[in-house]
């Protein structure tokens, strides 16, 4: 309330506040605080300044726009340490949504780099239900994108529990529609009657929040950004978090670029990739390390396992698949690493991802015997056995 809506910065901000609070016996305020709305806590601090008052526990609680609540808690007692291995993480499904129709087959084929715009978009066929109408060109291709991965890892939605299953999006920004709709209510209304709908499409997970609606997806969402990286690491973070959490079994990770208007080079489309810990039956490839860092060769070792892991992977560029400048490069490299390994064409694949600050390397190696993937005899995030 001090700052105004600080978007990807608000939860930050907030949990800031509440350890100063912690510190010094304090309770936050908040500003413009009048009379109680329905169901509001029980006793709000009003006013300009924080209220004395010490307490031991607090849960700092995000409520976004397009459904990606998070909570943390906050205790200065030390919680119980639960030991558990890592769990195995395994590829059982990729789809591309490309330029010009251009999909996963067709990149195999060797049609790359990929440019120019996505073309044959339509969600009337892919979710029933959803007017397209009201369908941003962005959330159309991830929705899309979502839609083939699923059906080619063979994930019935219907048969499964659907809060065991997520989606973690990597992209640059929001789309185009709705940054437009936005400047439009900016211009319109001014700054302090602008459209309150118009800014909730505008925030960078507005997109997954729509994509997990249509599915009915009640595991962790999340969207995130790293520049031309987005698409490999939100493959990594989607691995990495499926190895450590035990509420959740499946994610849909998917990297999505879309196209600035009149940019006629770049590409844009939606790359999924549906990653698992079930231990699927016939697994495309198995994600053995991740890594992500500012320091390219350090991030590849990281992956690999070591520095002898070099002389052993073939190497995938991201910056080869296409000419984009979100995630669908990097989400795109991933998949046809997957495939590699799935043909047969090398036991081991790393795709290397280099354009941006943060550096991202993910590991794709034949799949080890599957006995289960429980607690254990696990592959770590870095490729060894741990018992």
């Amino acid at each position: 309330s001090f700052l105004g809506h600080a978007q990807g910065a608000a939860g930050i901000l907030e949990l800031i506040v509440t350890v100063l609070g912690m510190e010094n016996a304090l309770l936050p305020c908040t500003m413009g605080f009048t009379t109680p709305r329905p169901r509001c806590p029980r006793d709000p601090v009003a006013g300009d300044a924080p209220r004395p008052g010490a307490f031991a526990h607090a849960l700092s609680l995000s409520s976004a726009f397009g459904g990606a609540n998070a909570a943390i808690l906050v205790s200065r007692e030390p919680g119980p340490a639960v030991a558990r291995s890592p769990k195995r993480v395994w590829v059982v499904g990729a789809a591309l949504v490309g330029p010009g129709g251009v999909d996963l087959a067709d990149a195999v084929r060797g049609r790359l780099p990929l440019r120019g715009r996505a073309a044959g978009l339509s969600i009337a066929h892919v979710v029933r239900g959803v007017d397209p109408r009201g369908v941003d060109r962005l959330t159309t291709m991830m929705a899309v994108a979502v839609q083939r991965a699923l059906a080619s890892a063979a994930i019935d939605l219907r048969a499964r529990e659907r809060d065991r299953v997520g989606l973690f999006v990597g992209q640059i920004r929001a789309a185009t529609e709705a940054e437009r709709e936005f400047r439009s209510s900016i211009d319109e209304r001014g700054l302090a009657r602008l459209s309150a709908p118009a800014f909730s499409r505008v925030v960078l997970n507005a997109c997954a929040g729509a994509v997990t609606r249509m599915f009915d997806l009640r595991g962790p969402v999340t969207a995130m950004t790293s520049g031309a990286s987005s698409g490999t690491c939100v493959v990594a973070l989607a691995a990495d978090y499926l190895s450590q959490h035990h509420d959740v079994d499946t994610i849909i990770a998917v990297g999505a670029s879309e196209a600035a208007e009149g940019a006629t080079e770049d590409a844009e489309g939606a790359c999924a990739l549906g990653l698992t810990t079930r231990g699927e039956p016939r697994p495309w490839a198995e994600l053995t390390g991740w890594a992500l860092g500012l320091e390219r060769r350090e991030v590849g070792s990281r992956a690999l396992g070591s520095e002898r892991g070099w002389a052993e992977a073939r190497t995938i560029e991201a910056a080869d698949a296409c000419s984009d400048r979100g995630g669908l490069g990097g989400a795109l490299s991933c998949a046809l690493a997957a495939e590699s390994v799935r043909r047969g064409s090398a036991p081991l694949v790393v795709v290397m991802d280099d354009r941006a600050s943060t550096k991202a390397a993910v590991a794709f190696a034949v799949p080890a015997p599957i006995e289960g993937n429980t607690p254990g005899t696990t592959a770590s995030p870095t490729g060894d056995q741990r018992e």
